[in-house]
């Protein structure tokens, strides 16, 4: 995502979102199809806290159901955020710089750094 933020949010044309609203949508328990499969989100945004782009909006609460199991049956269980990879273009509580020419600092090196990725290595790896 690219766009501004602040701590906890990042800011649509009307609102602001919490980040772990968005992250939600995709847990075990709201997308099933995706359970196991890695999720990445990259955001490039502010992560300061500021009071000009509006208040941030409640957490979504989730409906949860007892699933019966029969007598025997062994109910394998993982994190509702399994699978999850966050990356952010400045540490929090920091300002994301831009450039209007070109990519930002950070997208600008993460591009470059994976088309310089070999075979052998993994996402994390290009990331650390």
């Amino acid at each position: 995502m690219l766009t501004h933020g602040n701590d906890e949010s990042v800011y649509t044309q009307d609102q602001a979102v919490l980040v772990d609203s968005i992250m939600n949508y995709f847990s075990a328990e709201n997308c099933e199809e995706l359970i196991l499969k890695p999720k990445i989100f990259i955001f490039q945004a502010s992560r300061q806290s500021s009071q000009s782009f509006g208040a941030g909006i409640g957490d979504r609460k989730v409906k949860q159901e007892e699933i019966p199991v029969s007598e025997g049956a062994e109910v394998v269980r993982i994190p509702n955020e399994a699978d999850f990879l966050a990356v952010y273009s400045t540490a929090l509580g920091e300002r994301s710089f831009n450039q209007t020419e070109r990519a930002s600092p950070f997208l600008h090196h993460l591009i470059e750094e994976l088309k310089n990725m070999g075979v052998d290595d993994d996402f994390y790896s290009v990331l650390t």
